[in-house]
């Protein structure tokens, strides 16, 4: 059998590794960011409906809103005259 020689192993080309494995994590960190920011980022044909598709949506609500209203006070008008 050959005997295989082990490289001595001082701080410095520990800290010089560690280094290189942080910058190596850095940059694969900016890359799955930048991908994920890709993939999630609305696309230009949304950002145009946006803002139609939110005053569709006040409107809504707001009719919602007014005929719960009217339906409340015609409730209350109804138990009022049955109270009489």
């Amino acid at each position: 059998m050959m005997k295989t020689e082990n490289p001595k192993i001082t701080l410095e080309a520990i800290s010089k590794r560690k280094e290189e494995l942080r910058t190596e994590i850095a940059k694969q960190k900016a890359r799955i960011v930048y991908s994920m920011k890709q993939a999630m980022a609305p696309s230009p044909a949304e950002l145009k409906l946006h803002p139609f598709m939110q005053n569709l949506n006040k409107g809504i609500a707001l009719f919602d809103g007014a005929m719960t209203g009217i339906k409340i006070i015609r409730r209350v008008k109804a138990f009022l005259k049955r109270m009489k």
